[in-house]
């Protein structure tokens, strides 16, 4: 079930699996590419909702109002790249060292 304060964000896959509770930590860079739900954070100004890090340049992974997918965020720029369909697929991606940001 998706808490009050996130539902307007498309993230249901988050809350319905274990991200919320265990997250995901790349052991080998030592990232927190999927937070646990106690270091959820939003962007207000962006529209972004920060479910993870990407470990180079504050690049945050996460959802965006209104629209599906996990995103990249880029605050320096303040702009977005879609970077998978799922948090399974981010996840796939990263082991493989196919996502780039």
């Amino acid at each position: 079930m998706i808490p009050d304060m996130w539902i307007r964000f498309p993230c249901a896959e988050y809350f319905d699996g274990a991200w919320s509770r265990v997250g995901f930590l790349d052991e080998a860079s030592q990232t927190w590419v999927v937070h646990p739900e106690s270091d959820l954070y939003e962007r207000i100004d962006a529209g972004f909702m920060a479910v993870g890090q990407s470990g180079t340049s504050g690049i945050d992974f996460g959802y965006r109002l209104d629209l599906p997918g996990v995103w990249a965020y880029y605050p320096l720029e303040g702009t977005f790249k879609f970077i998978a369909a799922s948090l399974s697929e981010l996840i796939q991606g990263w082991r493989a060292g196919t996502l780039t940001v």
